[in-house]
C-alpha cells in the first residue's frame, strides 16, 4: 500500500480507461437529430377582453400551447 496517498499512474489508467469508454459509447449509441420547429415560441388563442381576468386565461392558454410545443407532452 502507499499509506493513503494517491498513485498518480493509477489515476492516470483510470483516467483513459473512462475516456475510452465514453469515446466508445460515443461511436456505438446511435445519433439524434435536432428537428427545426417552426414558431415554437408563438402562440395564438382567442380572447374575450384584452384586460383582466379574459386576458390572463388568454395569456394561460398561449403558455399551454407553448408548454406543449416545448416540451412535447
Amino acid at each position: 500500500m502507499n499509506g493513503g496517498r494517491y498513485n498518480k499512474e493509477m489515476l492516470r489508467a483510470q483516467s483513459k480507461a473512462i475516456l475510452l469508454t465514453l469515446l466508445g459509447a460515443s461511436l456505438v449509441c446511435p445519433r439524434s437529430q435536432a428537428t427545426l420547429v417552426a414558431d415554437l415560441y408563438i402562440a395564438q388563442v382567442p380572447s374575450t377582453g384584452l384586460s383582466g381576468s379574459a386576458l390572463d386565461d388568454a395569456f394561460g392558454a398561449a403558455l399551454d400551447q407553448v408548454l406543449v410545443k416545448v416540451t412535447g407532452q
